[in-house]
């Protein structure tokens, strides 16, 4: 199931990519090039922090977003999370920036953690704490973005989207415990990937 969603959210992110990279968003006014940069002052990039789930930066960490080309952007996150620290990078269309929604595709990288221990639902004890290294993963990461410039050279970004786990139960559990299926809901919950809901509050470079 989790395949399916991914390729139908990747074929609908990469026509949503294609066709407002063909299309004309600006008038002459408005089109992104280095005059009009110079004119609007728009800065090369932004930095700040940013917060939410399976977003850039994990639960709260800190976001670059820096100007690749017209109407591009490359961002990259670092933070931290509940599997461990999270590092992210990622390339968005904004058509126009700077307010307004932007369409990208990114991959992050959470490192895992050992000997971690949470209380989980197990068979035949109940309820117990659990001991288990939570292993290192990779996700593919479909955002939408909506920005809200603030001042000249500041802008508030909100995330949707989706990330898709290249890995699943990408656990081991290391007291013998066995999970209950709720048990293992409650993991699959922990687990980085899913809906992406996030905001970030970047400063102008």
């Amino acid at each position: 199931m989790r395949k399916i969603l991914f390729t139908i959210t990747l074929l609908v992110m990469s026509s949503l990519l294609f066709s407002a990279w063909s299309q004309n968003y600006y008038s002459t006014e408005g089109r992104m090039n280095a005059d009009t940069l110079k004119k609007h002052d728009l800065p090369k990039g932004y930095i700040g922090l940013g917060t939410g789930i399976n977003c850039f930066t994990g639960m709260l960490g800190l976001r670059a977003d820096l100007r690749a080309a017209n109407k591009f952007i490359v961002g990259f996150g670092v933070g931290v999370g509940g599997w461990g620290s999270k590092i992210s990078a990622a390339i968005s269309f904004v058509p126009k920036d700077p307010k307004g929604m932007s369409y990208g595709l990114g991959f992050s990288h959470c490192s895992g953690l050992k000997d971690f221990e949470t209380t989980l639902e197990t068979t035949p004890d109940g309820k117990k704490n659990v001991k288990m290294d939570l292993n290192a993963c990779n996700n593919v990461n479909a955002i939408l973005g909506y920005h809200f410039p603030v001042a000249k050279k500041s802008q508030f970004v909100l995330e949707f989207g989706y990330s898709f786990p290249m890995e699943i139960d990408n656990y081991k559990i290391l007291d013998n415990s066995v999970l209950t299926s709720n048990g293992k809901a409650v993991m699959s919950l922990m687990e980085p990937g899913g809906l992406i809901l996030g905001i970030s509050f970047l400063l102008g470079l």
